[in-house]
């Protein structure tokens, strides 16, 4: 018994060293997970001066790859639907304009609804769980709380329909997470409790509606990123791709870092663009990665839009069989692995097939 407890005794010091060694591994490979989520995923400020009516004609649908089948994601809008003047609702609510006149402003053909029923709690990466209303919204730091001193209460009640509108649009209505920096909206656990926490009061429940993207003035004006597939970095760099689209073999791996990433079987760590030359790290090859998932070919693919205004699921038809993914899951995956800066920008968003 005592060479026997000596012996347990060592393998437990063993698996402790690995578990330590394995958690600082994990933890470095999240951050460049999470560096190449934010790249593809996350907000950037342009104007509509910045980019040309014309835009890039290899984001557009009609652009032949050279090859078919040929699958490309199209995010609608840049990369939300969502956006306020701040300081022109400042100058609004300076002016006597309640919070529902701003919002009508800058939200056309939006309805507000007073009474939604807002999930209790959401998810915020690196924090966890909190309440929604009573702790969220008290630590968004979006416009300064000062304003509400100085004849811009109304304009604080508008951003604080805004950012919860945010949130509920960018997290399917509370079931993902949303991150805490300007590629979401600015949260600090540091929560207020003067004028903003009187606005967020003040609009508890209030959401903006929207009959989007059917009715979108984005649309209408023929805004460059109303409908596009984004496949380069903020700064122009395509590592090497010359559109967004992707083989049947490249849209099967994308199934496959799905499976590691949301069913297990591989390493998570690993599930990261076969491209090194730009993200680093050691990815799974599509080979290794196919071996894990059993996906090696994608034939169709139809998408389901959520009313809320979210792709709700897209299924594919695969050598597998048909297999139906949740719009952000898929999201994740297709962000997390998809070659050079391909990536998905809003909730909201198709797969085309050519």
């Amino acid at each position: 018994l005592d060479e026997q407890a000596e012996f347990f005794r060592k393998e437990i010091r063993g698996a402790k060293a690995y578990q330590s060694e394995l958690s600082g591994k994990i933890a470095a490979l999240s951050a460049r997970q999470q560096e190449i989520l934010a790249e593809k995923s996350g907000t950037f400020s342009t104007t509509v001066g910045d980019v040309p009516l014309a835009d890039d004609p290899a984001s557009r649908p009609d652009y032949n790859p050279g090859f078919s089948p040929a699958y490309a994601a199209f995010s609608f809008g840049a990369p939300h639907f969502k956006g306020m003047s701040q300081y022109g609702a400042y100058g609004r609510s300076k002016s006597g304009q309640n919070a529902e006149t701003i919002l009508a402003a800058y939200y056309q053909g939006t309805s507000l609804n007073k009474g939604y029923s807002v999930p209790g709690s959401i998810t915020v990466s690196g924090i966890g769980v909190i309440p929604f209303e009573d702790n969220y919204l008290l630590g968004i730091y979006e416009v300064p709380e000062s304003w509400g001193e100085n004849g811009g209460f109304e304009a604080l009640k508008a951003q604080a329909v805004a950012a919860r509108s945010f949130a509920l649009a960018y997290t399917n209505n509370g079931v993902s997470a949303i991150c805490t920096t300007e590629a979401c909206q600015v949260y600090k656990p540091q929560l207020k409790s003067g004028k903003w926490a009187e606005a967020v009061r003040a609009t508890r429940g209030w959401v903006l509606l929207k009959d989007w993207p059917g009715s979108a003035y984005e649309k209408v004006a023929g805004s460059p990123w109303f409908y596009k597939g984004w496949y380069k970095s903020r700064g122009g760099a395509s590592c090497g791709r010359s559109n967004p689209w992707l083989t049947s073999t490249e849209m099967a791996d994308i199934l496959n870092a799905w499976q590691v990433v949301y069913k297990g079987g591989g390493d998570l760590g690993r599930v990261s663009p076969v491209d090194t030359a730009c993200w680093g790290g050691n990815p799974y090859s599509i080979s290794e990665l196919a071996g894990i998932g059993g996906y090696s070919s994608v034939s169709s693919v139809n998408v389901t839009y959520s009313n809320e205004g979210y792709t709700a699921s897209v299924a594919l038809g695969t050598n597998k069989g048909t297999v139906a993914i949740s719009g952000e899951e898929l999201k994740k995956a297709f962000n997390l692995r998809a070659p050079g800066y391909i990536g998905i920008k809003s909730s909201l968003y198709n797969v085309e097939k050519l």
